[in-house]
């Protein structure tokens, strides 16, 4: 990997987008401090960043990107801001530490297999069920949730 000796990374706040896969494959990057200024996260910006732990989003946040944090073994937590409209496909998948996630109530898409391969996961709190139920033909957000993903506002969906 080109960056396997990173391990940190304190962003500027003049800066206002980073581009797709930019961090993909630094195995060993742990902490990384965004600027507050970035809106999009791109696809495959922390691809495979292993022993991601600690990581700021943006307030301002609207998108998550494809795969943006596929891989992320080590990141606990899934802070998803209330500005995101949009999470990629395959967003969180196989992050195996994240145990719960709340989706804002302003997310209008949500990408299949969002949180595939997250064995820990066991709480998603979905703020807003029905742009979910609408799309019966994409694949699921993870194994087994296809059917119950559609419950009242403000509910949560337990799993296993």
């Amino acid at each position: 990997s080109k960056c396997d000796k990173l391990q940190k990374i304190i962003m500027s706040n003049s800066v206002t987008s980073i581009g797709d896969g930019i961090f993909a494959d630094c195995y060993n990057l742990t902490d990384v401090l965004l600027s507050e200024k970035i809106i999009h996260l791109p696809k495959e910006a922390f691809y495979k960043c292993k022993k991601l732990k600690n990581l700021n989003i943006p307030t301002a946040l609207t998108e998550i990107g494809a795969s943006c944090f596929f891989e992320c073994r080590e990141l606990t937590e899934a802070i998803i801001p209330d500005s995101v409209h949009s999470i990629g496909a395959s967003a969180y998948q196989e992050c195996d530490s994240i145990t719960m996630v709340t989706i804002p109530g302003g997310v209008e898409e949500l990408g299949s297999e969002t949180f595939m391969g997250c064995n820990n996961l066991r709480k998603i709190i979905l703020m807003n069920m029905l742009p979910y139920c609408k799309k019966r033909k994409s694949r699921p957000v993870m194994k087994g949730a296809e059917k119950r993903l559609c419950l009242t506002s403000g509910h949560s969906l337990l799993i296993g």
